[in-house]
């Protein structure tokens, strides 16, 4: 048996090569096989040529198709391959453009969902402070429609100070933690903060 013979035998249809080029590979090697041979081993050479090219197949699914067929020549066999081939082929190229949009699709959603949770906690955050600022109007017995008072001033800095002082904490809590630094003895005032005297002058002045 020649080595030909051999390669028949075991040739595969390789990973990027198509069903046409298999076909043409096994069309060659058929030819050398039976190089010399009489006309009298003709059907035989094709009948060699569709058994190896059949069993070669990559997909179990195309050669399964192409057996059932029962072919009488490697050229039909070739030519049904080739349409299944391109078939599944497009019909992996739709899954795919479907599993893309679909994925485009829950990342857009997944954004939307975020970016209204972070708009409702602004929202919240905005009503916090407004209630609070309300809250220290009533007390400090100062109208609401004020708008150019010290007072209003006053208050709505302090407002303005505890937000600040919340976001600081908020993001040392989330940075790594660090070797403490010794503390001044004198405490500092917030930035923003008046000192009583000043309070005290405010609240004369709003009592007059």
């Amino acid at each position: 048996m020649s080595s030909y013979i051999l390669e028949l035998n075991q040739v595969k249809q390789g990973p990027e090569e198509s069903a046409r080029e298999l076909g043409n590979r096994i069309k060659r090697l058929t030819a050398l096989a039976f190089r010399g041979k009489d006309e009298g081993t003709k059907a035989t050479r094709e009948e060699m040529a569709l058994n190896s090219f059949t069993l070669a197949l990559r997909r179990k699914d195309v050669r399964d198709t192409v057996f059932g067929a029962e072919y009488s020549s490697l050229k039909q066999a070739i030519d049904k391959a080739e349409y299944l081939e391109s078939y599944h082929k497009r019909d992996e190229e739709r899954s795919r453009e479907s599993d893309r949009k679909r994925d485009k699709h829950v990342s857009f959603s997944r954004k939307v969902s975020e970016d209204r949770g972070t708009r409702q906690v602004s929202e919240s955050e905005s009503e916090m402070e407004e209630r609070l600022y309300e809250r220290l109007v009533q007390k400090l017995g100062m109208s609401a429609v004020d708008k150019e008072s010290e007072l209003e001033v006053s208050v709505r800095t302090l407002v303005n100070t505890t937000r600040d002082l919340r976001d600081t904490i908020a993001n040392a809590q989330k940075a790594p933690t660090s070797p403490a630094r010794p503390c001044s003895s004198t405490p500092s005032r917030p930035v923003g903060v008046r000192s009583a005297t000043t309070v005290g002058r405010v609240d004369d002045q709003a009592a007059s």
